[in-house]
């Protein structure tokens, strides 16, 4: 199964609308049973899990102070992250810096990608008809699916640190997809 948007630019936020992403190898397994009706006509169901990852690339990150206003701000067990495009960190810190003509603290920032990693348990309800149904089979079926939101994880990752950011928010834990072949 492969993932990806009808859009263009990351689905993690409008910040990065502009990024390139890319898709890691997903995968889907399961069990599927099918009740045959009649010689034509069978029902299939089934469970499945479907693991999807996407990336963002371009980006940098950086441990924010928990007090300061920078956005796209991440927090995990007490520390905050901020994340931003390639290059815009340093100026967002200048930004929020309290007062003029302090020297600003060297902030380290790491450039890489966001992985957007997210797992869900699929419960597909089909129906299957033949419409050849001789030596060689061709079915048509049709039908749809919960798909019940199991994982949420966002890593932001670099070549020299990666930093689990935790979860995004606009994932459903409950969404519905039609299943036609």
């Amino acid at each position: 199964m492969v993932y990806g948007s009808f859009g263009e630019g990351s689905t993690i936020g409008s910040e990065f609308a502009d990024n390139t992403t890319s898709a890691d190898a997903n995968l889907s397994y399961g069990v599927q049973v099918q009740y045959q009706l009649n010689n034509r006509l069978a029902v299939r169901s089934g469970v499945n899990r479907v693991n999807l990852s996407v990336n963002t690339n371009d980006i940098e990150f950086a441990v924010a102070p928990s007090a300061s206003n920078i956005g796209s701000k991440f927090v995990n067990g007490g520390v905050a992250y901020s994340v931003g495009d390639k290059g815009t960190l340093v100026n967002r810190f200048a930004q929020a810096a309290p007062t003029e003509g302090l020297d600003l603290p060297t902030i380290d920032t790491f450039e890489g990608l966001l992985n957007q990693s997210f797992e869900y348990w699929e419960v597909p309800l089909e129906l299957s008809y033949a419409v050849v149904n001789n030596r060689f089979k061709v079915n048509v079926f049709g039908g749809f699916s919960p798909l019940f939101l199991q994982d949420n994880n966002i890593t932001a990752v670099s070549g020299q640190r990666e930093a689990n950011l935790g979860s995004v928010d606009h994932l459903n834990d409950l969404s519905f997809t039609t299943n036609i072949g």
